[in-house]
C-alpha cells in the first residue's frame, strides 16, 4: 500500500515505545542485505530466513540493489485517519544521494510468513518507485501510483504487481501440507 502522506494522513500509533527502543538496543545478527535496514531484530531474522526459502522475496530484494535503493524498516501499529488499519506503507517521502534513493516502510508489527510476504509487498511498491528515475519528490511519487496503481482509500494506492508479490512470497514460505 502507498499512502500519500499529507501530514499526518497516515498516524503511527506507537504503543510499545519502550520495547520498540529496546529491540533497536539490541544486537541482532540476521543475515540481511545491508540496503534493507530493519529495526525489528525478529523480523528480521525471520526475513534472513525468507530469504533462504523465497525466490520471489531473494529477487525483490536484489532487485532493491541494482536500482541503488536503501530501505529502512520499522515496525509498529500502524492506522490511517480514516482508522482502516492498515499492514504496511511505503512513504512518499524519499531521500536521494547520488545514485542512491533512501526509503521508508512502516510495517504493522507481525511475525510469520505474512509478515514477509507484506514487506515483500512493500518493497515491490520500492521498486515501482527506483524504476522510473523521475520519481523522486512526493508529488511525483504520488502522480506515479495514481497512474500505475488503483485508489483503494483515501490517498492509498495499490499495485497490482505488488499483490502478486505478496501472494508468491507466501505461498513460498507457507509449509506444504
Amino acid at each position: 500500500m502507498v499512502a500519500r502522506m499529507r501530514w499526518p494522513t497516515i498516524i503511527c500509533v506507537c504503543l510499545e515505545l519502550l520495547g520498540m527502543a529496546a529491540v533497536r538496543l539490541e544486537a541482532c545478527d540476521a543475515a540481511v542485505p545491508h540496503h534493507i535496514r530493519i529495526e525489528d531484530c525478529p523480523l528480521a531474522t525471520l526475513v534472513a530466513k525468507g530469504l533462504e526459502q523465497s525466490p520471489t522475496l531473494r529477487r525483490v530484494v536484489d532487485r532493491v540493489a541494482e536500482l541503488h535503493g536503501i530501505v529502512y524498516v520499522v515496525t509498529g501499529v500502524y492506522a490511517s485517519l480514516r482508522r482502516t488499519e492498515l499492514r504496511g506503507t511505503l512513504s512518499p517521502r524519499v531521500a536521494v544521494a547520488g545514485e542512491t534513493c533512501v526509503m521508508r516502510i512502516s510495517l504493522k508489527r507481525q511475525y510469520g510468513p505474512e509478515g514477509v510476504a507484506t514487506l515483500a509487498h512493500e518493497l515491490r511498491h520500492a521498486i515501482e518507485v527506483l524504476e522510473v528515475p523521475d520519481a523522486r519528490t512526493e508529488r511525483t511519487i504520488v502522480r506515479l501510483f495514481e497512474r500505475i496503481g488503483s485508489a483503494v482509500g483515501d490517498e492509498l494506492y495499490e499495485t497490482q504487481a505488488a499483490l502478486t508479490t505478496e501472494a508468491a512470497v507466501l505461498r513460498e514460505l507457507r509449509p506444504t501440507r
